[in-house]
Order: structure tokens, then C-alpha cells, then sequence
């Protein structure tokens, strides 16, 4: 009787003749659509069964890549793809950093087109690797996050021309947003791009993304939990953390990062604080809501000291402030 799955000495009998077969057509010749479906079945059997052996997937994960790349059929890189989404998120690999790495950059690479117009299958692998923005590894997170602003890598996905589908857009959002925040308040730093030959990514390439895309562009305003002309409670909760950052072992690279951000942020909050006056004054119907606001943001300035831009923050306290009676 026939095994229903592959062995780890099977798997590895298979990706030696495999892997060596390039292109659609070579791989067709040595096997047949038929014997292709074949395979991905028992390997679909195989992963199922062997959820908690890091050995087994490493190696399959290298035939779906295969697969996903040169198999005949649509119908074989979706099967592809679905499997890889399956070991990404089994209980026992999530926690496997240099599995979950593999994964991560063969789907950024499988996202990228190869004739510079995207396709279906494209979008769909760009929906696997949203996931990878929740992962318990931060390295990965982080990588998920650079695939994200690295617009001269990835120019099809990235936060300055992001696709409608994102599956759950709000989720989406939030979690870049969080990331972005993260590695900003790590800085300064510099990051690989996701290819190494465009350089770096640094710290400060990141503080523009995130003050433009989200703090003071048009992100902000796809989040849900927005009133007309305000920030969410995400933004507001960025803008505290960045504007009362510290760095310990200081020094004048690090100074010169750190008066920059809190001018940056001190300086949104304060546009904010113009804005939520305005609608205390013309919104009678949201005045609770706006009040509350005003009392979030001047708590946040109230512990400011920042002395070249010291004179603005007290204007702006002194604004919300009148909102206590």
C-alpha cells in the first residue's frame, strides 16, 4: 500500500530532482500536470501531519516554493501558497525565526512581478505576508514593516501606493503604524533594505514615512475610530510615546534624532489641539467628544519641555484649557 505522506528521506528525494528542474516547461517534462497535483496532494497530507517538525516543513517549503513558481497551473501556486500560509501560522513554527524568515522572503519575492504588471496571483501573496506585521518574532515584524516603506525595492505594495484589498484594512493600519512607531523609538538606526543593493533604511527614513503617510497624511483618515478632522486614538498614542521619548547613553547623533522628534510630534499635537478647538466651537452635537480630546492632548503637552518651540506649546494649553468649564 502506497504511504498517504512523504518521509523527511522522500522530502529530501524530492526537492534534490526537483529543485533542479528550472522554468515552467523543464519542469512539465519530467512531471506531468497530473503527477504535479499528485505531489502537492501527499505534500498538502504531509504538512497536516507533520505540524510539529520544524525539519519536515523547512524542507517542503523549499518544493512549494518550486512549485509556486513553475508549476503549470494556477490552481498548483494557489495550493502552493495556501500550504506555505499553513506552516507559517502552525502553533509550533511561529515561533521559528528562521522559518518564518524563509517564508517571509520567498513571498516578498513572489509578490513582485515579473513583467512590471501585477497580476491576481500577486495581490493574493501580498495578502500572506500581511500576516507577518502580528508576528511573535519583532525581527519579523520588522522586516514585514521595512517590505512595507521600501519603495525602492517593493514598488507595488508599499505605504505610499498600498492596494485597496487588504483584507482587514483597520487591522492592517494599526499594526504598520504600531511597527513603524516601534523601530522610530529604537532609532537611530539603520535597517537592510529588503534588498541589501538599495542600501539602508534608517531611522530617519522611517520618521518621514510615518509623519507623512499616517501622522500628517492620509492614512490617518482611513482609521475608524476618527472624527472629522481629528486623529485616531492610535495616532494620539504615537504622538505621546514620540513626543516624551528619551535615549539613554546620549550622544550628539542621538540628541540631534531626539530634539527632532519631539519637535515633530509636538508640533502635531499642537495642530491637533488648533483643530479640536474648532470643533468644539462649531460641533455642539460632539462637544463631549472634542472636550475629551482636548483633555487627552493637554495632558500629553502638560508634560512637554522642549525649549525652542516652549512659547507655542503654552498657546496651545492655554487653548484647550478652555474647554475646562
Amino acid at each position: 500500500m502506497e504511504q498517504t505522506i512523504y518521509s523527511f528521506a522522500d522530502i529530501k528525494e524530492l526537492k534534490k530532482d526537483i529543485l533542479k528542474l528550472k522554468g515552467v516547461s523543464q519542469l512539465r517534462k519530467t512531471y506531468s500536470e497530473l503527477k504535479q497535483e499528485q505531489i502537492q496532494e501527499k505534500l498538502m497530507d504531509t504538512v497536516i501531519e507533520s505540524l510539529d517538525s520544524v525539519e519536515i516543513q523547512y524542507e517542503i517549503v523549499d518544493l512549494l516554493n518550486h512549485f509556486i513558481k513553475y508549476g503549470y497551473s494556477e490552481e498548483v501556486k494557489i495550493d502552493g501558497l495556501s500550504l506555505l500560509a499553513i506552516i507559517r501560522d502552525a502553533k509550533a513554527m511561529v515561533n521559528e525565526l528562521e522559518l518564518q524568515k524563509k517564508i517571509f522572503t520567498i513571498l516578498w519575492h513572489l509578490a513582485m512581478p515579473k513583467d512590471f504588471e501585477l497580476s491576481d496571483f500577486n495581490k493574493k501573496v501580498n495578502l500572506e505576508i500581511i500576516p507577518f506585521l502580528k508576528s511573535s518574532q519583532e525581527d519579523i515584524r520588522k522586516l514585514t514593516t521595512i517590505y512595507y516603506i521600501d519603495t525602492k525595492t517593493n514598488k507595488y505594495f508599499n505605504i505610499l501606493n498600498l492596494p485597496e484589498n487588504l483584507g482587514d484594512r483597520q487591522g492592517f493600519l494599526l499594526s504598520l503604524l504600531d511597527n513603524l512607531t516601534g523601530m522610530v523609538l529604537e532609532g537611530p538606526k539603520k535597517y537592510y533594505a529588503l534588498n541589501p543593493e538599495n542600501g539602508f533604511i534608517t531611522s530617519d527614513d522611517i520618521i518621514v514615512k510615518l509623519f507623512n503617510q499616517y501622522i500628517n497624511g492620509k492614512l490617518v483618515h482611513d482609521l475608524e475610530d476618527i472624527k472629522e478632522s481629528g486623529y485616531s486614538a492610535a495616532v494620539i498614542n504615537a504622538l505621546s510615546k514620540l513626543s516624551t521619548h528619551t535615549i539613554k547613553d546620549m550622544n550628539p547623533v542621538k540628541i540631534q534624532y531626539l530634539d527632532r522628534l519631539h519637535k515633530m510630534s509636538a508640533k502635531s499635537l499642537m495642530k491637533y489641539a488648533e483643530q479640536v478647538y474648532k470643533n468644539v466651537q462649531k460641533e455642539a452635537s460632539e462637544k463631549d467628544y472634542w472636550q475629551s480630546q482636548a483633555k487627552i492632548i493637554l495632558n500629553i503637552l502638560n508634560g512637554l519641555k522642549i525649549e525652542k518651540i516652549q512659547k507655542d506649546i503654552e498657546k496651545s494649553k492655554k487653548l484647550l484649557t478652555m474647554f475646562d468649564n
